[in-house]
């Protein structure tokens, strides 16, 4: 037979050998002539790499390790009402020292501030008509507070009002804890204190007897940690938690100053100097044995933090009641362009804690400067601001925004072209921040 013979490959080499597996494809041969031979070999390949003896016992470790976490008592849980689902420490049942008397778990707030983590009792007491004010104030509280579920909103209002309110207030809200305070006012106790003087160019409407309750509110509810209290004509733009942790250093209230106002600005004080003479003693601890400064900082009730215990200790309540009366049976008006605030201010007197500017930048409800404050913006700013318009320009890190005065958001029109104060650095209306927490639709629903 001519020419090569052709000779069959068996799969497998010789006996003994180890197997030499087939190319799945064609190779080419070493010639270079681009000829393919199929029966050509691959080279063998790589052992597969053998596995660490003790990895089987590790992995078998790391379950049983959690297993055995998941064992444990839990110490944290998440809120489900809570948008930012905040981990929140379970406080343990208190455990029994060696005298047998039980060992109270302490956690790193309440061991800075003093402050267990209770309710923050927030307080608003108002006889005005229109509910959309309360619409703002929790609407924004909660809108700001990082743990809403600790809130508990008191309204004070009209019996009237106070059934329909609540009623429209949990449709709006249903997850807030609001109530009605039902305990019984003594109205006529408050109007046997107060007293309108047209001679004290301060407005007849603020004496309402609301706008006294908040000196009332810790003999309604001496039991509480702290009060909140907050003007119905606020917008909440910081987390009212870390008011409520304001450590008080002892006083009976916290409440922001203000030296844009001083006392020379309220008070006559010829009259105060005869008082003080008159009636410095061990029965009116509350007026200082030395002269009232002119030259001090009003601090504004609009917003403030109240300790019940140390309010009552101190005798505060009775205290304004007694400058009220003083007031009243002086010829000439002790103060003027208030009827709350000047009694709040001398009972008071050296004896609150100074809240950071950013909890009540008030004045946003008035259309202009009065020459005392364009004074002291000249000394802030370099430069006095004109008389009119009212200007704000710090509200951007303002955490509480007070629409004191007489042009009250809610009751203005938005389409006037010179709104009567500007707010933040581009000087924009300060009611959009008002009306940023409350829809037109629900707004024409509560309108009344």
């Amino acid at each position: 037979m001519s020419g090569a013979l052709a000779v069959e490959m068996p799969d497998f080499s010789p006996a003994g050998a180890l197997p030499v597996r087939r190319p799945l494809g064609k190779r080419r041969n070493g010639d270079g002539d681009g000829e393919v031979d199929p029966l050509l070999p691959v080279p063998e390949l790589a052992p597969a790499p053998k596995p660490w003896k003790g990895a089987p016992i590790v992995a078998a470790l790391i379950c049983v390790a959690f297993l055995m976490l998941q064992m444990l008592p839990a110490t944290h849980y998440r809120h489900p009402a809570d948008p930012t689902r905040t981990w929140i420490p379970i406080r343990q049942e208190p455990d029994q020292g060696e005298s047998g008397k039980e060992v109270e778990e302490v956690d790193a707030r309440e061991f800075v501030t003093g402050i267990k983590s209770t309710s923050i009792d927030l307080f608003v007491c108002t006889d005005e008509k229109d509910l959309r004010p309360l619409v703002v104030v929790i609407n924004s509280t909660l809108a700001n507070t990082r743990h809403t579920q600790r809130i508990r909103f008191h309204i004070i209002t009209t019996e009237s009002q106070r059934e329909a309110w609540l009623s429209k207030l949990k449709a709006l809200f249903p997850l807030a804890a609001i109530d009605m305070v039902s305990e019984k006012i003594d109205f006529e106790e408050i109007g046997n204190h107060v007293f309108y003087r047209k001679d004290s160019k301060a407005r007849e409407a603020l004496t309402s007897p609301y706008n006294f309750l908040p000196f009332y509110l810790p003999r309604m509810f001496p039991g509480m940690q702290r009060i909140i209290y907050l003007d119905s004509d606020v917008v909440v733009q910081g987390d009212i938690e870390e008011l409520f942790n304001t450590d008080l250093e002892d006083h009976p209230v916290a409440a922001v100053e203000d030296c844009s106002q001083i006392f020379g600005s309220y008070f006559n004080f010829d009259l105060l100097h005869r008082i003080q003479s008159r009636e410095a003693s061990e029965s009116t601890p509350w007026i200082p044995s030395q002269p009232f400064d002119p030259s001090a900082c009003i601090f504004n009730r609009g917003v403030l933090v109240i300790d019940p215990r140390k309010w009552i200790e101190q005798n505060s309540t009775e205290a304004i009641e007694w400058w009220l009366d003083e007031f009243h049976q002086a010829q000439k008006p002790l103060y003027k362009y208030g009827v709350s605030q000047p009694p709040f201010l001398l009972a008071l007197y050296n004896h609150y804690k100074k809240l950071d500017t950013a909890w009540n930048t008030r004045g946003l409800g008035r259309a202009e400067f009065s020459e005392a404050e364009r004074d002291y913006m000249k000394k802030l700013y370099s430069k006095r601001p004109p008389r009119r318009p009212f200007v704000s320009p710090n509200t951007e890190h303002s955490k509480i925004l007070h629409f004191n005065g007489r042009f009250k958001p809610w009751n203005r029109d938005s389409s006037v072209e010179q709104p009567p104060s500007l707010c933040g650095s581009r000087s924009e209306d300060c009611a959009r921040l008002w009306w940023a927490y409350i829809s037109p639709n629900v707004s024409d629903s509560l309108k009344q």
